[in-house]
């Protein structure tokens, strides 16, 4: 995951976990990621997980698309100790990827461990099934 370095800050200023929050990632040149909206989410039945508010994110992705900005994935907030996606994450993840079109050759979803680091992982498909891999963050 290529991302500029202020797009990375801003993510590392997320709130502290919990509850955890999340949002979308655009790129304009579809190689680095360079857009980001932050997302509130709905309330869960635990108030500690990311549940993303869809409506208020699909206007963002109409809005996007006017503007020429592609849509590359959905990053949540984990605390420290919860270091790698839990099995309700990647289903989610599988569950995304699986809607977009055949071209999309990858989605970022990266864990965000506020005012210390980002822990990338991308969606892809191999052999016509979709697999979630660690990915290598490059702060351009």
């Amino acid at each position: 995951m290529k991302i500029l370095e202020n797009v990375y800050n801003q993510l590392l200023r997320c709130s502290k976990v919990p509850p955890e929050c999340g949002g979308i990632m655009g790129s304009r040149d579809g190689n680095i990621l360079s857009e980001i909206v932050f997302d509130e989410g709905v309330s869960a039945s635990n108030n500690c997980t990311y549940s993303p508010n869809i409506i208020y994110l699909n206007k963002i992705l109409t809005e996007w698309a006017v503007n020429e900005i592609r849509f590359e994935g959905v990053f949540h907030t984990h605390a420290p100790q919860w270091s790698t996606l839990s099995k309700q994450d990647e289903n989610y993840i599988i569950y995304i990827y699986s809607t977009m079109p055949s071209y999309i050759k990858c989605l970022y979803f990266p864990i965000v461990f506020p005012g210390i680091g980002v822990r990338s992982y991308k969606a892809v498909r191999v052999c016509n099934e979709i697999k979630v891999v660690d990915d290598d963050v490059e702060i351009i």
